[in-house]
């Protein structure tokens, strides 16, 4: 699981919410491409290697939830995006420790955007853990406003897409 306002904060902190939709694109497949090629696509939309590092070294934050909290946090990024990324993250984590759910089943893991620039909050992916070669089987997440594309209301949901050619 992963929040998208903690990359899209971490986006507008660094400047770069003009290329949003397109870093949002090559992080969702760095986990499809080696190291070398996410940096590659990275410097192909302009960016200086500085920054390309930044990014990369960002994304690549991960450990046991509570750590991964911990380095995001002491990372002292003030974009109120950001944090409220972080808190509805941590909330998420809570809610599911509270239904029972044994933390071995989730992983924080800030790869995961979501392609798509609709999505505005919680997204995730699920993959089999004995079948790992086969990919994500579900993934979905929040989105504030879609419905605005089709309607005069604002209307929140939370998508969720089968995978079932994979299966």
């Amino acid at each position: 699981i992963n929040n998208r306002k903690i990359l899209s904060g971490f986006l507008e902190e660094n400047k770069l919410e003009k290329q949003a939709n397109e870093i949002y694109s090559i992080v969702d497949h760095a986990e499809k491409v080696t190291p070398e090629q996410t940096k590659v696509s990275f410097e192909e939309l302009g960016l200086e290697k500085p920054i390309v590092k930044t990014i990369v070294d960002f994304i690549n934050i991960n450990g046991e939830r509570s750590e991964v909290v911990s380095k995001l946090l002491n990372l002292n990024i003030k974009n109120e995006k950001f944090n409220e990324g972080i808190n509805e993250l941590e909330f998420v984590i809570n809610n599911l420790g509270l239904m029972g759910i044994d933390s071995k089943y989730y992983e924080i893991d800030l790869t995961i955007a979501r392609g798509l620039d609709y999505y505005t909050g919680t997204v995730y992916e699920t993959r089999l853990v004995d079948y790992p070669s086969i990919g994500s089987v579900c993934s979905g997440g929040r989105y504030d406003d879609l419905s605005g594309f089709y309607t005069d209301k604002k209307l929140p949901g939370v998508g969720i897409s089968i995978g079932l050619t994979r299966l």
